[in-house]
């Protein structure tokens, strides 16, 4: 097994620490092999945001990663270059788009959820801030590449206990989205 995974958005979005947590969550709680490159621009807000992981079931597979060429996962909180993204996902891809930043029209043959996730975010729970852990949430329940439960042990283990209300909050919120 090997899933490549892109997770593309701007600076202050959460992008690395979804990278992080889905890292932890898939080589800790569930015994895969994880690699993964993190980019961003030099801003603290607004600049692009970038990780290319793999999570796979060999050292080898994990080990033989520079950059997301196969993706399994694409979730796109900002459209940044989105048609060169789009041209990487391929039928089986499951594309997650914020729609609160993008209105165009979208082209793939992928798996496509695009919502407002941000809007959501801040229209069901108050909170935009939270829009990248409901986004991982509606991709739990869609692709199934990580237990909930293993999710909210991550959230956990990595965020601060003050956070972890919203974000269970949150991850719940996108978990109930339909499928």
């Amino acid at each position: 097994m090997r899933h490549e995974i892109l997770i593309v958005g701007r600076g202050g979005q959460g992008v690395l620490l979804l990278g992080r947590l889905i890292g932890l969550v898939a080589s800790k709680y569930m015994n895969y092999y994880t690699s993964g490159t993190e980019h961003y621009a030099s801003e603290t807000r607004g600049g692009e945001s970038r990780v290319d992981m793999v999570i796979a079931d060999s050292l080898e597979e994990a080990l033989n990663f520079v950059s997301v060429t196969n993706p399994y996962v694409m979730i796109l909180l900002y459209p940044y270059n989105l048609e060169n993204y789009l041209k990487l996902a391929r039928k089986e891809t499951f594309v997650f788009l914020d729609r609160t930043f993008y209105q165009g029209e979208v082209r793939t043959e992928a798996k496509l959820y695009a919502q407002e996730y941000t809007r959501l975010a801040e229209r069901l729970l108050n909170n935009p801030r939270v829009a990248n852990i409901l986004l991982l949430g509606h991709v739990v329940k869609v692709t199934n590449l990580l237990p909930l439960d293993y999710v909210k042990m991550g959230i956990a283990e990595i965020l601060d206990m003050r956070y972890h209300k919203a974000n269970f909050k949150a991850l719940e919120a996108g978990f109930n989205l339909p499928a």
